[in-house]
């Protein structure tokens, strides 16, 4: 029997200019009938072929094999269809012709004729990736596959610089970050560790992300404290104990350090460095991470100071040094534009210099990208629009909202999708996301972020249909559980958007959003929540991979609450009191993320959660706890 694939599982694909037929007539042809021409094509990290014949197997059910001699289709890989031109740059096809389909692209620029692939997969076979791994691979099964008689389809991504980070390149022994300040079990293994990079790498493919143009962005002077502190001190920023940068070479002191932005030998050392680097048409700007900020008289009176903590650069309040940097990217504009006039400087809004200038204007908007990283409790629409009133033309969105270590389910993958589509309103030309895929608890974020980065137009409702759709028949009771934890978080986030500057948390890294996040999450809450994942676990007629996806995900409420209880019940900022069970709470906290957590949801790296501030290190470093830890785990290394 012949089984028509629901619409449920339907992708409407970025910046499609797909045009679907009227359904009459239709071709359909049987799976055990499908035949493949073409070689092993290389996209990147995956190759096109395998890949095809992959999701085929997945969706006939079992094994699958290519049709030798006369076949019902015949699916034709890298090579454009009869009577058509050469592909676009940067471009993908598919095209039916009869009983063949041409699926091609650009190769040499891009994945092309992977991304018609997956675009194939997606549209005619209603495929969904809804988080890394070919474990969650969802894939309707089938007997035959059904289309237009005069299908096509076209893709282009549709950003000039549309990413987000995560993966990456595999050069002998990886190691986590911050694994050693994990206890043994919960570390992953080398082969881990290398599968998941490889799993992120190819789910980002088959979501079809891809930077047209190489932007670099990033803090760009981090080596300039050792290369210039005994030669030139004087690039460095004055120091609140007078001194120029700091003698801690090697350090995060040194890699924090600023430049003294008021001096023009400084200006002329970067563009005497953008010569010597080949006068690239993009070159990086963006100032160091951190503190460090230079105190001296001429860089102060470049500010546009309206408060007195901004007069006393007292950097723990909202303070603007936006003037300083700037007046600064102009008089480096000048000479750089001077040498290449198509240059783009490409620098960060960010920390103290992410509000717009009071005083100064961006005087070169055509060579300037700003790569924008606000705060989740800023309005950032607002920056936008105020940015582009003193001249800013081409930006970027280079949030930290996925930088999220916390185990509190936070429910904002809505408000990042409309972020995200505000933005490219705004007319945004790229995107860097920090942050990468971290498993169940962050997964329907990313998950819509990586939807909007290849259809920027696509509804919220269709985003939430498709990765529902892993659920199975356990769907509707998942839906149930999305809205709950959902609308009380988005609650809880507006309402804080609204406070007084002065009453938000300091969240550029959302690492730090935590008065947030466990406000909106009370026990009485989560319990509610933990009610209604066990209700998904018992849904009738689950598959194996869908029952394990449901109970990934049920187990994270009783963890959300162990977690709360155990940070609750240490209050350093306010009282300083500690709650006499506090380190038996750690230790019952630790013992279920080992023998509940750790054996269901994806393998992903925990150092990070017992040492990225505040979430979790300034508990795990108080005295009772590390003594039982010692005892416990010798071998987890401790912050401070």
């Amino acid at each position: 029997m012949n089984i028509k694939l629901s619409s449920i599982f339907a992708t409407v694909l970025a910046c499609s200019s797909a045009v679907a037929a009227v359904a009459s007539p239709m071709f359909e042809a049987r799976l055990s009938s499908v035949a493949i021409e073409g070689g092993a094509i290389k996209g990147l990290s995956a190759d096109a072929r395998a890949e095809l014949e992959k999701h085929l197997a997945l969706v006939a059910g079992g094994g699958f094999s290519p049709a030798k001699g006369k076949a019902e289709l015949t699916i034709v890989l890298g090579q454009k269809a009869p009577d058509e031109g050469e592909p676009v740059a940067y471009t993908s096809y598919a095209k039916l012709v009869g009983d063949k389909l041409y699926l091609w692209g650009d190769d040499k620029l891009c994945p092309g004729t992977l991304f018609a692939v997956y675009g194939f997969l997606e549209r005619i076979l209603g495929v969904v990736w809804p988080m890394p791994g070919d474990a969650n691979i969802v894939a309707p099964p089938a007997v035959s596959l059904r289309m237009p008689s005069d299908w096509s389809w076209r893709y282009r991504p549709p950003l000039r610089s549309g990413m987000m980070r995560g993966g990456g390149k595999i050069k002998g022994p990886v190691t986590d970050v911050h694994s050693e300040l994990a206890p043994a079990p919960l570390r992953r293994t080398q082969a881990q560790i290398i599968q998941s990079i490889k799993d992120v790498n190819c789910w980002k493919l088959r979501q079809k992300m891809f930077s047209r143009e190489s932007m670099p962005f990033g803090h760009a002077f981090i080596g300039w404290n050792d290369k210039y502190r005994d030669t030139h001190p004087e690039y460095l920023a004055l120091q609140k104990n007078g001194e120029r940068g700091t003698a801690k070479k090697g350090s995060r002191d040194a890699q924090f350090m600023k430049l003294c932005l008021s001096n023009e030998d400084v200006v002329d050392e970067i563009v005497a460095k953008y010569v010597r680097a080949g006068k690239p048409k993009f070159f990086n700007i963006c100032p160091n991470d951190g503190y460090g900020f230079c105190r001296c008289e001429k860089c102060k009176a470049l500010d546009c100071p309206q408060t007195q903590d901004e007069r006393e650069m007292n950097l723990s309040q909202k303070v603007n040094l936006t003037d300083r940097y700037v007046n600064f990217w102009n008089r480096l504009a000048k000479k750089i534009v001077a040498i290449r006039p198509d240059v783009m400087l490409d620098t960060y809004a960010y920390s103290c210099y992410r509000d717009p200038p009071r005083r100064e204007r961006v005087e070169y908007p055509d060579n300037m990208c700003f790569g924008m990283v606000p705060s989740q409790e800023d309005n950032n629409l607002a920056q936008i629009r105020a940015w582009k009133a003193k001249g800013m033309k081409h930006f970027k969105l280079r949030p930290n909202y996925l930088c999220y270590r916390g185990w509190i389910p936070r429910g904002y993958e809505r408000f990042f999708l409309e972020n995200f589509k505000m933005n490219w309103r705004e007319g945004m030309i790229g995107t860097d996301y920090d942050g990468s895929p971290r498993g169940e608890i962050t997964a329907f974020e990313y998950y819509a972020i990586a939807r909007a980065l290849q259809d920027p137009e696509v509804s919220f409702e269709q985003v939430e249909r498709e990765f529902l759709s892993q659920y199975g028949k356990a769907a509707p009771t998942m839906k149930r559980y999305f809205d709950r934890v959902r609308e009380r978080n988005e609650k809880a986030l507006y309402a804080k958007q609204r406070y007084n500057s002065g009453d938000k948390e300091a969240v550029l890294d959302d690492s730090l959003l935590v008065g947030t996040v466990v406000g909106a999450n009370p026990t009485a809450e989560l319990e509610k929540d933990e009610a209604i994942l066990q209700e998904a676990v018992k849904t009738p007629g689950l598959s194996a991979a869908e029952l394990r996806r449901v109970r990934a995900m049920a187990v994270l409420p009783r963890h959300a609450i162990l977690a709360r209880d155990f940070q609750l019940s240490f209050d350093s900022e306010k009282t300083g009191t500690m709650a006499p069970d506090f380190a038996e709470k750690g230790l019952k906290l630790l013992d279920f993320r080992i023998k509940e957590v750790l054996p269901v949801i994806t393998p992903i790296n925990w150092g990070p959660t017992f040492r990225l501030y505040p979430f979790e290190v300034k508990y795990w470093r108080q005295p009772p706890i590390k003594k039982e830890l010692r005892k416990l785990y010798p071998e987890m290394g401790h912050v401070g």
